[in-house]
């Protein structure tokens, strides 16, 4: 039995899928109907036993399931066999609860990748060059299944796609106007607006490291338009930043920076919560930002 959960989706669904092919197993997915209409000791029985060939049972979800059913597989777990298969929370789990913690022996994180390692990954299943990868980032945003698929696209007219191609062909992501909000209440010296509207883009369902990516991408507008390289930035991009441009200096915002890449870092590492490095970021830039403002 194995047990997989994070936020990289893609990178769990690939190693399910390794499994069931290195054991010609089928996959059959097991969400919370399926409990309803058997047992998961059924399932795992029939598993072996099925007309077709073996299969791979994948249980999704488990940690938003009712306690009865994470029992059952507690009981599965202890019950030893030898079938393989998979319990998969694609959201993110409660580490706190005696249930994560019977199955964490068994766990395999799957963390979100940093912009450098996804475009990395870009260059090793397409042809694409490194400043193209990062700008497909950064339009497309961290989802892997939407950046394959977008790349697959592109390489259908361009070998290798470039920079240009990227920037002619692919609309960047809406910038959520939470973000805009809490950039402008971070220069104001406003903590409370910005930590209400970070917590607005989470309670919406964006992750930790998607707005910490966004914090990273402002940012580097900003430096971009403040050190008069505005090359590649569209002209309404340069115009609606301006007011937030005029309140930094250039050592402000490459210190905002630093403090991003380092919160992003130490996330990554494990060595500090998500949540609570996000929301240490957002108070620990406020100060900063009003130090080095221009008046």
């Amino acid at each position: 039995m194995n047990y997989f959960y994070g936020p990289d989706t893609f990178g769990a669904r690939e190693e399910i899928g390794r499994i069931g092919q290195k054991n010609s197993l089928a996959i059959h997915w097991l969400d919370r109907q399926q409990f309803e209409e058997k047992s998961l000791t059924e399932w795992l029985d029939n598993a072996t036993s099925g007309l077709f060939g073996g299969e791979l049972p994948v249980v999704r979800d488990s940690c938003e399931m009712p306690k009865a059913f994470q029992e059952q597989i507690i009981a599965a777990v202890k019950s030893k066999r030898t079938a393989h298969w998979i319990v998969w929370d694609r959201q993110k789990p409660d580490k706190r609860t005696e249930y994560f913690k019977f199955l964490k022996k068994y766990a395999q994180e799957f963390p979100a990748l940093s912009e450098m390692e996804l475009s990395a990954w870009l260059g090793k299943i397409g042809k694409i060059d490194k400043a193209g990868a990062r700008e497909l980032v950064m339009r497309v945003g961290t989802d892997r299944f939407s950046l394959q698929n977008e790349l697959a696209r592109l390489n259908l007219t361009h070998e290798p796609t470039t920079f240009a191609n990227v920037q002619a062909e692919v609309p960047r992501r809406d910038m959520p106007e939470e973000i805009f909000g809490a950039l402008d209440a971070l220069s104001s010296g406003n903590t409370a607006q910005a930590l209400t509207l970070i917590e607005k883009q989470l309670a919406a369902g964006e992750s930790e490291l998607y707005v910490l990516s966004m914090l990273a991408y402002q940012f580097k507008t900003l430096l971009a338009i403040k050190t008069n390289q505005t090359k590649g930035l569209h002209p309404f991009v340069v115009e609606k930043n301006q007011p937030a441009v005029r309140r930094f200096s250039v050592g402000g915002l490459q210190e905002a920076l630093t403090k991003i890449m380092a919160t992003d870092f130490a996330i990554k590492q494990g060595k500090i919560d998500a949540r609570t490095g996000l929301m240490m970021l957002i108070m620990g830039l406020v100060p900063q930002t009003q130090k080095n403002r221009v008046l």
